[in-house]
């Protein structure tokens, strides 16, 4: 009831490379990859690998047609990516799931993206933060020098700094 181990025709096992992630500030950055995905609420969404020289960054853009920021999400994102807006045809209109043929055209693209650390909510991480892409620009009217700042850090700080002086209980 042996094991034989056989080195010589195993193939080694190589970490991937992978760049750091993004952190909090504008980048420009390149769409590596995008994909239609359906969110855990099922939900249209866009999967995206955003990267530059300095790192990577993921994002995943759901689209709720009952709520109108989701939809201003995507107009920002393909605004940045210098296309045209999703006309009759290019999108679902009872869910406005975008055409796989239209969200292709998002591949390659350059577009800017601002990142903010916000509050983790994966329930291994309750309490830290993480840096999270909060939006789109074009990457003309990106300031990598101007600092980005985020009103969900200030109440998660405000949180963790309040000491039982502060409770009124």
């Amino acid at each position: 009831m042996g094991f034989e181990f056989d080195f010589e025709r195993i193939e080694a096992f190589k970490p991937t490379q992978r760049k750091p992630v993004l952190r909090a500030g504008a980048h420009v950055v390149t769409i590596d990859e995008v994909e239609n995905a359906i969110s855990s609420g099922g939900f249209p969404m866009l999967r995206l690998t955003l990267s530059n020289s300095a790192g990577m960054q993921w994002d995943y853009v759901t689209i709720n047609p009952a709520k109108e920021f989701t939809l201003r999400r995507v107009a920002g994102l393909v605004d940045a990516a210098d296309l045209p807006r999703p006309k009759k045809g290019d999108f679902d209109p009872a869910t406005g799931r975008l055409a796989d043929s239209y969200v292709r055209r998002l591949q390659g693209r350059k577009v800017g993206i601002v990142v903010q650390d916000e509050p983790d909510n994966r329930p291994d991480h309750l309490g830290e933060m993480r840096p999270r892409v909060v939006g789109y620009l074009p990457p003309v009217e990106v300031n990598a020098d101007l600092p980005v700042e985020s009103p969900a850090v200030e109440l998660y700080q405000a949180a963790v700094t309040a000491d039982d002086d502060d409770i009124p209980f």
